[in-house]
Parts: structure tokens; C-alpha cells; sequence
């Protein structure tokens, strides 16, 4: 019995330390910001990319890009 007792203690001690040490107060910045990006081709590509903060719903920053803006990877093997 007294072994039994002993056992059952210290799997409760450790399974509380393993719950005190998981517990955090700090919000964590994980997947607080969203990406979202739109590309429209026409006569000229145009990318659209706008950022949202998921905490608050307002945008944190809109940009917009031209094709002329990039260059072409060196890497990329396009066969037509």
C-alpha cells in the first residue's frame, strides 16, 4: 500500500509541474496577422496584397505591384 501511495504522489507532483509549466499569461503573436493576395492579369499583371490584423479586423498595410516590378528567376525552366 505504501508503495502504492508513493507512486500516486509523484505522478501527481509531476503531472502538476508539467500544467504550472505549460501555463502562459503572454499573448502570443502567432497567427495574428493574415496575408491575403489577389493578382489580376490583363494587360498588365497586377498583384494586390493586403495585410489584416486578426486581433482587431482593421488592415495593417495594402500594396500593390506591377509585373515590370519583378524580375525573372534564373531557376525557373519554361517551355512553350
Amino acid at each position: 500500500m505504501n508503495r502504492n501511495k508513493s507512486f500516486i504522489v509523484g505522478f501527481l507532483i509531476s503531472a502538476f509541474i508539467f500544467l504550472f509549466m505549460g501555463q502562459t499569461y503572454e499573448k502570443s503573436n502567432n497567427q495574428r496577422y493574415h496575408l491575403n493576395s489577389h493578382l489580376i492579369q490583363g494587360y498588365n499583371t497586377i498583384f494586390y496584397e493586403t495585410v489584416f490584423d486578426t486581433y482587431t479586423g482593421k488592415i495593417v498595410d495594402r500594396k500593390w505591384y506591377n509585373e515590370k516590378d519583378f524580375e525573372k528567376s534564373k531557376n525557373t525552366k519554361t517551355s512553350y
